[in-house]
């Protein structure tokens, strides 16, 4: 697992294409999923340090695919941040026990990204 490596997990194509172009630029290794089964799979061949997941998505959703994640043998287990366009305070506790460290509410501006990414490299 690399924390260079970052894994973008959305059902809306355009969200996915600007969240990957914008950590590309930052020098990432990036790849995405469109859905939460999609996001289990990925992880265990890429292990990515940092993984950004919307919480309601068809097939599998965000709080389902974080207990998985976190469920798999993983070396390192990744920093899990949540993506939603709902109030995030109402759901902390949610958040919480389904694995991720914390929430950004959409849509995410590049200065939130920067310093979420600041928050989580020097944890």
């Amino acid at each position: 697992m690399s924390l260079s490596r970052i894994l973008v997990v959305d059902d809306s194509p355009a969200s996915l294409e600007s969240l990957a172009i914008f950590f590309e630029f930052e020098g990432f290794e990036v790849r995405t999923a469109g859905n939460g089964k999609l996001a289990v799979e990925i992880t265990q061949e890429f292990q990515p340090g940092l993984i950004l997941m919307d919480l309601r998505m068809p097939i599998l959703d965000g709080y389902a695919a974080a207990r998985e994640i976190r469920a798999l043998e993983l070396t390192t287990q990744p920093i899990l941040v949540a993506l939603s366009g709902w109030d995030l305070d109402e759901e902390r506790a949610q958040l919480r026990d389904a694995g991720f460290t914390r929430g950004l509410p959409k849509p995410v501006s590049p200065a939130e990204l920067r310093t979420m990414l600041a928050e989580v490299t020097s944890a």
